[in-house]
């Protein structure tokens, strides 16, 4: 688990629950497993940009009420999926321009210049995808906070 969180708890675990189905489910969370002590929900697991929920960061989360605590548990599979991507986007990028500036400026510049031309526009993504991942785990995490802060708030008898 990417995420793991416990704040004290001297409520109705069954109201704290219903608020976090209630912030979850409009996002797409897909109940997997519920009782009396936890839920566990499937998230929609599909970042594709840095302006969308942050909770679609998380793939699965487990939100447990035991021995007056409640914890939430979450996987950040979104987050990993969306950095892939970005990997996977930088590499073909870098191979399309490989692939285009060889064929059209071989024969009439350096061929360390041609590199230098080809790997400028893709260098910097090098130190700023870690960044992004970082900001974004952040973001989702603020989130998670949030849904059980309320929870806590809430959910009291």
């Amino acid at each position: 688990m990417d995420y793991e969180k416990s704040i004290p708890f001297s409520g109705n675990t069954e109201k704290a629950f219903d608020i976090a189905l209630s912030i979850l489910m409009p996002n797409s969370f897909a109940v997997i497993r519920k009782d009396d002590k936890s839920i566990e929900l499937a998230g929609p697991g599909g970042f594709m940009n840095t302006n969308q929920n942050p909770l679609i960061g998380v793939s699965q989360i487990t939100i447990s009420g035991y021995a007056n605590e409640l914890s939430i548990k979450a996987d950040f599979g979104g987050v990993r999926s969306l950095m892939k991507y970005l990997i996977v986007f930088i590499i073909s990028m870098t191979l399309f321009f490989l692939v285009l500036f060889g064929i059209m400026f071989s024969k009439k510049i350096d061929t360390r210049l041609l590199f230098l031309i080809i790997l400028a526009p893709t260098a910097p993504w090098i130190v700023l995808i870690p960044i992004m991942g970082k900001f974004i785990k952040s973001k989702t995490a603020k989130a998670l906070d949030s849904i059980l802060n309320n929870m806590a708030a809430l959910g009291k008898s």
